[in-house]
């Protein structure tokens, strides 16, 4: 009996491996819990944090993947507290055992497709890992624990296939520096990511070239790690991940260190194939805007059939000329007055922002857009295709619209022929 408890007492660790299995020079503590979907998904923990991140997500029963977890060298904190020289942060040796994990299930156990989780501080080693792939900068520390040129494409390949999740993600040492002050080793960390170039806000840039199926989750207010450069990162990651897909969760789930269930309500969407609105929120300034106005409504098709025309006299009359006050060459049209919802009529302005309502030109319109949160989509592509596509995107989704006031900023050299980019800001519920 003492035999069968004492081989059961060693069964973990029998599991977890040999220390002399990896080329790593602490415990490295690489774990597996088994799931039922055929999906298996790499989990790296964040500041303080260690393998048990992959046991807390299946305690939350929000994903039935295979969940696979290891010890960044940093894992609890412990090693260096008392000496900040040894910090790994922002250092090759901290993304080394990821890529090391991530290569054993991929590589070396042939897995096709593998899902990517990275919360916190390991969200930023998850950009670094994916920039380190994607580029040579590191392929002689890469080379040392057996990843070479046909590794690198093996694993990118395998990556691509899967899901990458960025859990309330470090953007930099400096944003939170900026808003927690300066300390010994929030210093040190934030010259290590500086002095190895691995700023994971800057190492976004070196995914160009990609094709991921991405999530990147903020909360609206984290408290750990502040949200000065979401709106940033966001554009840089759509930007450098143009070729896949960016998902973006804006949530309020109680905090950085709260179960952020709104994340994984989105992962289970893209699962089943079902992609959700992809949008950034914004706080957005009052701004005051004159133009020419119709009352319009979307019933069979009567928007299009009004807008069209109104178009066609704000240029032939050169109503940018006649308005006072103007604050800059962009036209801007407000959706305003709303009966009800956006099946309801409602008004629809189009103009310039200017500085001053004092002087409204007779036959248009002043309106005052008030301060509020805003969810801001892009318009890309053939006009005006991509505006009612995005439109139609806004009208299925379970956004809180307030359904005060909506408007769009067009391009300063507005050409409908040539694909232009147009931001749509649709007023939400404060």
């Amino acid at each position: 009996m003492k035999r069968i408890i004492a081989l059961l007492l060693l069964l973990p660790i029998l599991c977890l491996g040999k220390a002399a299995d990896h080329p790593f020079d602490y415990n490295l503590r690489m774990h597996s819990i088994p799931g039922n979907s055929g999906r298996t998904m790499v989990c790296m923990h964040g500041y303080g944090g260690n393998y048990r991140i992959a046991k807390m997500l299946k305690d939350l029963h929000v994903t039935d993947a295979t969940l696979v977890s290891f010890n960044f060298p940093d894992h609890g904190i412990r090693e260096w507290r008392d000496d900040f020289e040894k910090a790994a942060f922002g250092t090759i040796k901290e993304i080394l055992p990821a890529l090391y994990v991530i290569k054993k299930h991929v590589v070396d156990e042939g897995l096709e497709a593998i899902d990517l989780y990275g919360f916190s501080a390991g969200g930023g080693a998850l950009v670094n890992l994916l920039a380190a792939l994607n580029t040579s900068k590191f392929d002689t520390e890469l080379k040392k624990i057996g990843i070479e040129s046909k590794e690198k494409a093996q694993m990118v390949k395998a990556i691509q296939k899967g899901i990458v999740i960025l859990d309330t993600p470090l953007k930099s040492l400096e944003e939170i520096i900026a808003f927690r002050g300066n300390s010994p080793q929030l210093d040190l960390v934030a010259k290590n990511y500086q002095a190895n170039q691995l700023r994971p806000i800057d190492s976004l840039e070196l995914l160009q070239g990609l094709s991921l199926n991405v999530i990147v989750h903020f909360q609206e207010r984290d408290e750990m790690l502040y949200n000065r450069d979401d709106a940033i990162y966001l554009e840089r990651l759509q930007k450098a991940n143009a070729q896949g897909k960016t998902s973006v969760v804006i949530a309020n789930d109680g905090g950085h260190n709260a179960p952020h269930f709104s994340l994984w309500k989105c992962y289970s969407q893209i699962v089943r194939g079902d992609f959700p609105v992809t949008y950034v929120k914004e706080k957005q300034m009052k701004r005051l805007v004159i133009g020419i106005p119709i009352r319009t409504s979307n019933e069979n098709g009567r928007f299009q059939k009004d807008v069209s025309p109104l178009w066609d006299r704000f240029f032939r009359e050169k109503i940018a000329d006649k308005i006072p006050n103007k604050t800059g060459q962009s036209p801007i049209a407000v959706y305003t007055d709303y009966e009800g919802d956006y099946t309801q009529p409602f008004t629809y302005i189009l103009g310039y922002e200017v500085f001053s309502l004092k002087e409204i030109p007779e036959g248009m319109r002043g309106v005052e857009i008030s301060p509020s949160p805003y969810a801001v989509f892009t318009a890309k592509g053939e006009f005006p295709k991509s505006m009612v596509q995005t439109w139609q995107t806004v009208w299925k989704s379970d956004l809180p619209r307030s359904y005060t006031t909506d408007f769009e900023i067009y391009p300063s050299d507005f050409n409908p022929q040539k694909k232009p980019e147009v931001r749509i800001y649709i007023g939400l519920e404060r």
